[in-house]
């Protein structure tokens, strides 16, 4: 018989636990280099298409590491508060924080982007970044409240 600190649902329910972890940083980690890629690309060769689509991406990023805390939080629950704490940070700042302040100061590198490029629309870029950074915020909120 498994001892009790080792029982098969422990076990499982750890590896689930961090295999959301690393694929939501993995996929995030990806995403992010991807979106810097493009913004790169964009500030040497300007199109707003692809700034529009870049900022798009940004949020869509944010999205997707939401839905894998998520998930990771649903297996979490059914984990005892003892094995939970074991794969949770600490209070104080941590990387889904530092994913925030990446996802913000990306938006407003391609917000900066296109009011350079095309200043005759100045504010609808500044609506559409804020827009975009509300969406993101209330992405990180949702699921930092959470904790």
């Amino acid at each position: 018989m498994p001892e009790p600190d080792q029982s098969p649902k422990r076990v499982d329910l750890s590896e689930l636990s961090r295999h959301y972890d690393t694929t939501m940083w993995v996929v995030t980690g990806l995403w992010a280099a991807g979106v810097g890629g493009l913004l790169l690309y964009v500030t040497e060769h300007f199109d707003l298409w692809l700034a529009l689509f870049g900022l798009l991406l940004t949020v869509g990023g944010m999205y997707f590491a939401r839905s894998f805390r998520v998930l990771r939080r649903r297996v979490h629950k059914q984990m005892t508060t003892e094995v939970r704490n074991l794969h949770v940070s600490s209070s104080g700042f941590r990387q889904w924080d530092a994913f925030l302040v990446l996802s913000s100061a990306l938006l407003a590198l391609w917000t900066r982007l296109m009011v350079e490029h095309s200043p005759s629309c100045w504010p609808l870029w500044i609506v559409i970044g804020l827009v975009a950074a509300v969406v993101i915020l209330w992405l990180w909120w949702s699921e930092h409240r959470r904790d």
